[in-house]
């Protein structure tokens, strides 16, 4: 497993901003269809990175704020 580009860090804190904002996971922007492989001729895999990182970023602020709250 390679290490996290500069990229992948970014987009988990963004993630993070979005889930201590209290947006759904689906406010994921990889989800939006402006925002899919046939919309941005780019692959599938670096697409799934993308959509990985930012969701990695969203669930461990989300862990991370129930154990704080709990």
């Amino acid at each position: 497993m390679s290490p996290p580009s500069d990229s992948d860090i970014a987009l988990a804190a963004f993630g993070a901003q979005a889930a201590a904002d209290g947006r759904p996971w689906h406010s994921n922007p990889y989800l939006r269809r402006d925002h899919t492989p046939p919309a941005t001729g780019e692959t599938v895999n670096e697409w799934a990175r993308k959509h990985d990182a930012w969701q990695r970023g969203f669930e461990t602020y989300g862990c991370a704020g129930m154990t704080l709250r709990g």
